[in-house]
């Protein structure tokens, strides 16, 4: 059976992925001192994209232009981490037009855009990561919780692309997990992105829905307490915060991290209206315990008093 015509760009696609295997199998230098393989396509350091092969050029040199987008991508990583997130970008922009088909060009892009706090750029580069061969559970989290960092409220047209972002993650990953644990992890991550969407929109329906398959999933996970605890305070329920609470105390959570939640309860205690305060079941037993003691002390006293009448009515003479 024939197989369909490539276009060029699908052609060099799959030449620099199994050059790229190739040059990782290849033993010697780093990939800087590999001389034969990187003098035909020069990286051009101040200005990378314009030194990208076309893809006529590439298609004649598969393993040369192989080694060319490692470069890139190993120069780029190594300005990120010096935190030259300018030259960072600049490389995996470079990256991103040379193998504009698969989401790791965008991926580090989206990386670099970020750490250099250009947000909108970020967002960009994120998404066109979501719409490419290759994308992960990871890009998928990553896209979400940008969106999440955003400042200020989220635009509606922002929670349709999270919601949707999240649900095509959920459909795809449980298609394509390899096992039981495979599938249980990217549950997980599904379930744990949906609460934080929920936590930023202060949505206690969404934080019941994602804390429930949460519970179900990963119990003692830290990230299932932090979502049950920030549900509780939400619905005011601050008998569930205390039992959440004793359940991080219990997984050991960081000393830190305690002290901050008890610190958060106590305030959001305070701040209630009194009337919300006399239904919580610990000041609401207090009270009910007072309530008995009064009526104990009357009925006492009028026992008392009903004695007294008595002994006097039979003092009087006849």
């Amino acid at each position: 059976m024939r197989s369909e015509p490539r276009s060029p760009a699908d052609r060099l696609s799959r030449l620099l992925r199994c050059a790229a295997l190739v040059a990782l199998l290849c033993p010697g230098a780093p990939l800087a001192a590999q001389d034969g393989l990187t003098s035909r396509f020069a990286l051009d350091d101040a200005d990378p994209e314009a030194s990208v092969p076309t893809t006529e050029q590439a298609l004649k040199a598969p393993l040369q232009m192989a080694y060319w987008t490692m470069l890139a991508a190993e120069r780029g990583d190594a300005a990120l981490k010096q935190g030259d997130h300018a030259a960072a970008i600049r490389y995996f922009r470079a990256l991103a037009k040379a193998v504009p088909d698969r989401s790791v060009s965008y991926s580090r892009l989206c990386t670099a855009y970020r750490s250099a706090g250009d947000w909108p750029n970020a967002i960009t580069s994120c998404k066109a990561a979501l719409g490419t061969a290759g994308v992960t559970l990871e890009d998928h989290a990553r896209f979400v919780r940008l969106l999440l960092d955003k400042r200020g409220s989220l635009l509606r047209e922002e929670i349709a692309d999270a919601d949707a972002v999240i649900a095509h993650a959920e459909q795809a990953l449980a298609k394509d997990a390899k096992d039981a644990k495979d599938a249980k992890d990217a549950a997980v991550t599904v379930a744990q992105l949906r609460c934080e969407l929920g936590l930023r929109l202060e949505d206690a329906s969404r934080l019941q829905a994602c804390t429930g398959s949460l519970l179900a999933l990963a119990p003692n996970d830290p990230r299932t307490i932090a979502f049950r605890w920030s549900l509780a305070l939400l619905e005011r329920d601050f008998a569930e915060a205390e039992r959440a609470l004793g359940a991080a105390r219990a997984a050991k959570l960081p000393a830190e991290a305690l002290a901050g939640m008890e610190r958060r309860l106590q305030v959001e205690r305070e701040r209630i209206p009194w009337l919300q305060a006399l239904r919580e079941p610990r000041v609401l037993g207090v009270l009910v315990a007072l309530a008995v003691a009064v009526m104990l002390t009357l009925t006492v006293v009028l026992i008392l008093r009903r004695r007294g009448v008595r002994r006097r009515g039979l003092a009087q003479p006849a």
